[in-house]
Formats: structure tokens, sequence, C-alpha cells
């Protein structure tokens, strides 16, 4: 085993001092002697696993077919354990651990294992399944709010007295959302899919059994130096799950691995096929994309008109000043629906869409893709043209920054000669747009 002495990153470090410890950690944490772990080569290094290269990242976050997706919770299972706290991971999931559990208590109370790592003898769940809404929804909250504070920042023209009725509110907070798409993420599926929002824990497939700090990577080597580590590591392989390489306490279901694939087909999972799990198991997250971008828009307005239905406005008759009240319009959701129906709200959607990938589309292409978008709603349904757009988009996931994809393309790209592109960003968006298609 490396030398602990190594391991020191904490993200308290400096930039430069924590990315030299962080490269340490990576390439020698779980290796022997001087040996550099190859974690390009999933198939040596089994069932150690690094979740945080290449395609890895999205792991139980897209489906086959590279749409985000997420969990059904009435497919969970409870861990069974007093000290579980109400954890709980996917039914065959939770089965699986609970049979690892089991195997790996007997051996501790025969004591035919090593006793020097608590986390490992006790088995017990400390973190599983962490509901993406939770944190999704505390994140449009908050946006709400932060955006009634900025409208009422002490400028000469505040925003505030602008806004006198839904109408006036649209293109305002529609220009303040766009920072958020842009430099941060919007709609609920680039929320999960984000390294910042989301993590492996929304997929249902993960169970934690230490609550450590994963970004202390003296924390970790305690854990892999421990004796009963490499028993634990193969129990896990036994039982079908991979070993986080960078939360070695953090166990994920290897959903193509014969040991879990037995779980699976007990759960209906015929011969572990991996559409079959995605479609019982999971759903689309842009299903009800539309529905949320309407009710932040709604909620918003209502949110602005309750705490403050009204502002004093200053104006000048003749040569005297004075002030009256301006009363903002309210609205029902009954006339709400009637004048913003599904087709309005599926231009906002593709525009936001564009903005989180960075304008992948130029206004032309763009402007076609909201037609045709609302040409599926009015003569299919909302579902037909939300499976259009997000068609239309999910490739990028494929050639996301750090993806493998992203470094295949990047050779071909310096292979080339004479290209007629400025930087490779935009060879990939090019190369993107004629994989989409036209239509």
């Amino acid at each position: 085993m490396a030398d602990s002495n190594n391991f020191k990153a904490q993200n308290a470090q400096g930039s430069f001092e924590l990315f030299i410890n962080r490269l340490l950690y990576r390439s020698y944490a779980h290796s022997e002697g001087d040996a550099v772990f190859d974690y390009r080569n999933p198939a040596l290094t089994y069932p150690i696993r690094n979740f945080r290269v290449f395609e890895n990242l999205y792991y139980g976050r897209i489906d086959p077919f590279l749409y985000a997706v997420e969990p059904y919770t009435n497919k969970m299972q409870g861990l069974n354990s007093e000290e579980a706290r109400g954890q709980k991971a996917l039914n065959f999931v939770a089965k699986a651990f609970g049979a690892m559990k089991e195997e790996i208590l007997g051996a501790f109370q025969s004591r035919s294992i090593p006793q020097d790592n608590p986390y490992i003898v006790a088995m017990s769940p400390s973190t599983a399944f962490v509901n993406i809404d939770l944190n999704y929804n505390s994140y449009m909250t908050g946006l709400q709010t932060k955006f009634i504070n900025f409208i009422h920042k002490r400028t000469k023209q505040p925003l505030y007295k602008e806004i006198t009725s839904f109408e006036t509110f649209i293109p305002i907070f529609t220009d303040f959302i766009r920072k958020y798409a842009t430099e941060r993420t919007l709609t609920k599926s680039s929320f999960l899919l984000s390294s910042f929002y989301g993590s492996i824990n929304n997929s249902g497939l993960v169970i934690e059994i230490a609550d450590l700090d994963k970004s202390d990577d003296t924390k970790k080597f305690d854990f892999i130096n421990s004796d009963c580590f490499c028993y634990y590591v193969k129990v896990a392989s036994k039982y079908g799950f991979y070993v986080d390489y960078n939360a070695p306490w953090r166990l994920i279901a290897d959903v193509t691995s014969p040991p879990m694939i037995k779980y699976m087909e007990e759960e209906g999972v015929d011969n572990g096929s991996l559409p079959l799990l995605f479609k019982l198991y999971y759903k689309y997250t842009y299903l009800g994309e539309t529905t949320t971008l309407k009710r932040l828009y709604f909620r918003t307005y209502r949110k602005l008109t309750g705490a403050r239905p009204w502002f004093k406005d200053e104006t000048w008759k003749g040569s005297c000043r004075y002030s009256e009240k301006k009363y903002r319009a309210k609205l029902g959701l009954a006339k709400f629906n009637e004048n913003y129906p599904d087709s309005f709200w599926l231009e906002k959607y593709v525009t936001i869409k564009n903005w989180e990938k960075r304008d992948l589309f130029p206004s032309h292409e763009l402007d076609r893709i909201i037609q045709n978008s609302q040409d599926l709603e009015k003569k299919f349904d909302n579902i037909t043209a939300m499976g259009y757009i997000n068609r239309k988009f999910k490739d990028s996931v494929a050639t996301a920054a750090g993806s493998f994809n992203e470094r295949v393309y990047a050779v071909k790209y310096e292979d080339q000669q004479n290209l007629p592109f400025t930087s490779f960003k935009k060879f990939l968006d090019e190369m993107y747009r004629a994989k989409s298609g036209n239509f």
C-alpha cells in the first residue's frame, strides 16, 4: 500500500497544493508500491471505479439513450436497520446490500476478518438515496427570493417600478433567469446532471456506510489502509457492488454484474435488461419541465404581488411633485392558463435549454426547433413535443467536458488539416448539430 504521508488533500488548501495532492491520491491511493492506478482500464481495477472521470460521472442518472432520468420513489426499499435512520435504495440494491451485510457481520462475529475498520464491521448505512426534488425545489424557491431582491436594488431606475402586470413581468424575469441558465443551471434535468447540484446518490443505486468528509484524503486513506479493506472489496464484488474510488465507503450497484442481475431478475427485470430496468425503475426527468417552468413564472409573480401589491411612484404635475400608489394587476390561475398555453412555454423552454448549452444552436436553427415542437404539441401532445426537444439536446451529454467521447474527438480535431473552425468547441458544436439532424 502507498505511503499515507502522500495523501493530505483537503478543500481548505491552496489551489496548487490541492491539485498536487489530489493527483497523488488519484494515481497511487489504491495501488501497490509505485504502481499507478489505471482508471482508464476499469477491467483491471474492478470493482474499484472512479466515478469522477469520463461518462462515469452520469452513472445512474442517464439511461442507455442519454436521457436524464430519476428513479420512481415507490421502487425504494428501506435498509432495515436502526442505524440506517430511514435510508432507502432501489429494492434490488437494498436486498443485495442486506446479503452483503449479513456475510460481513457473520465474518466479524466468527472473528475470521480483521476488526480494525469500524465502518466495515458495522455496515451501517449513513446515506443512500437522495431525492433530487428536495434540492431542486429549494433552489427554485431561492431563485424567486433573489429575483424580488434584485428588482428592488437601489438604482436611479429600479426595475420593480416597471412591473405593473404579468405581461411586463415576463421579459424582466426572463432576462433575470438567463444568467442562471447560462452560468449555473435552471431545468431539472440539467440540475440533476450537474456536478455541483446533482450526485450519484440521486440514482437509488448507492449506499454509503460511513459519514466521512469526501474532500479529506487522509480519511479516505485510513479507510483504504485498514486490514479488512481487501476483504470488503472482494465481498462487494461478490454481491454486485462497485467501490467508489474517491469515497471507498460508498457502494454503488453494478447493474451489469451477474450477482446484481440476480437480484434485479427477482424484481422483474428479465435477464438484467438495461432498457427494461430503466423502463420499470426510472422516469424521464424532462417530462414535467414545462409545468415546472410555468409554475416558476406564476408563483414568482404571485409572490411579488402578494408581498408588494403596490409601489409608490413619484410624478410631476406642472411644477408640483407628488407620490401616487400604483397597484400591480392580479393574476388568477384560470386566466393564466388561458392566456399562456403550452406553445408559449415550449418556446421559453427551448430557449432556456439552449442557454444552458451555451447557445449550442444558432438563432435560425433554434427558431426551427421551437416551431417544430409547437407543431408537434398541436398535432399530438406536450409529451411528444418534449421528447423531440430533448432528443435535439441529449447528445451534448456524450461530448460533455471531461467525457471519454470529448477526448476522442479532441484527438480527431488535432489530426485534421485546415479545419474551418476557430476552436475545438465550435468543431464539437458543428459536429453535434450535424448528428442531430435538420428536423
